[in-house]
């Protein structure tokens, strides 16, 4: 059985690594941070990590009206907070996660503070980190009164894959997937 973390499936260069994160019968996995959450468009995740028997989920957004929609959601193995990902990840230890998903989130940053981010400190942190962003040029402003939606940066594939990430195309291609795994792990 194949499992998938979101609506779009992925490579089949990827679709191990999907089932090692998600196959609860071999999955040894217990702990995920989510940065980032708009609607329950999003919500998939959270079901596909519960169903594989994850117990601690964390998820951080820095627009608070988008945690209190959250909370709306009923999801009590997931405990929310409004952090900025930025400034808020030293106070999580290393490998503090199992997984990572920062999916329609690297836009958001300038292109150099998301490589740092994702180099120093959510490569330290976890075990897998998943990634997904537009492809190229997808202008965005702010959004239902949330500055953080703009978008500051452009991503393709050269980018993932200078980060160490596998990649696979996302819906229609115009997204990209990424999953980047610990050695040794």
């Amino acid at each position: 059985m194949s499992y998938q973390l979101t609506e779009f499936p992925v490579a089949p260069t990827m679709q191990r690594m999907v089932d090692d994160i998600l196959n609860k019968s071999i999955n040894h996995y217990a702990s995920a941070l989510i940065v980032g959450w708009r609607d329950i468009s999003y919500n998939k995740i959270f079901h596909n990590l519960i169903e594989a028997g994850y117990t601690n989920i964390v998820l951080i957004d820095i627009y608070p009206p988008n945690i209190e929609l959250f909370q709306q959601q009923k999801f009590a193995e997931v405990t929310p907070y409004v952090l900025d990902v930025r400034k808020s990840l030293e106070n999580f230890g290393q490998n503090s996660f199992n997984l990572i998903v920062f999916s329609q989130g690297p836009e958001h940053l300038e292109k150099n503070e998301a490589f740092h981010l994702i180099n120093s400190q959510f490569k330290r942190m976890s075990t897998y980190i998943i990634i997904e962003t537009p492809r190229g040029e997808y202008p965005q402003d702010e959004l239902y009164g949330n500055e953080a939606e703009k978008h500051l940066s452009t991503w393709d594939y050269d980018d993932f894959h200078g980060l160490g990430f596998i990649t696979s195309p996302g819906e229609k291609e115009k997204h990209i997937i990424g999953i980047w795994k610990k050695i040794n792990s």
